[in-house]
């Protein structure tokens, strides 16, 4: 029964929470489709500025690379998370974590464009489809093809804030 009412509240959330002029979200199983593939941070994101990469696969993971600078050739840091979704709420966690989920609620997610609001702080994220670093359009970067940062060691895989992952 808690189960039904939470699904209740989250549809109702939803349906508030749409903006004049955006379209209804697609069904969840075609958000998991647009979902997959890389996206960095669009210029309106609250989280706008330092060069990064998320790159969601079929598989339920996801991988987030933070780059030292716009050149993209030295790693600030890197993580491994994973991902669900239902009832147009993504849901987020470490890789090997059995801490609760971060939760954010899709706003926009089309080919283009995925938006959402972290359901713990209402922050907005924003993203564009896309390799952010021009150099990297045609995918990711080899292993050892760049270097991580000598003097800081990567980020430690935890529970992230909301759904896109921050230093």
């Amino acid at each position: 029964m808690r189960g039904i009412l939470i699904a209740v509240a989250a549809a109702a959330l939803a349906a508030c929470s749409q903006q004049p002029g955006e379209a209804p979200l697609p069904a969840d199983d075609a958000l998991r489709q647009l979902i997959l593939g890389p996206w960095h941070p669009a210029k309106d994101s609250d989280d706008y500025g330092t060069p990064e990469e998320d790159v969601f696969a079929a598989d339920g993971t996801y991988v987030v690379n933070i780059y030292r600078d716009a050149t993209c050739l030295a790693l600030k840091g890197t993580g491994t998370f994973k991902w669900s979704l239902a009832g147009g709420i993504l849901s987020t966690s470490a890789a090997d974590s059995t801490d609760s989920p971060a939760r954010d609620q899709i706003l926009v997610l089309d080919e283009e464009r995925l938006k959402t609001r972290s359901m713990e702080t209402q922050e907005i994220y924003s993203r564009d489809k896309g390799y952010q670093c021009a150099e990297r359009a045609s995918g990711p970067p080899e292993p050892g093809e760049h270097q991580t940062e000598s003097k800081a060691k990567p980020p430690v895989n935890t529970r992230p804030k909301s759904h896109f992952w921050r230093e």
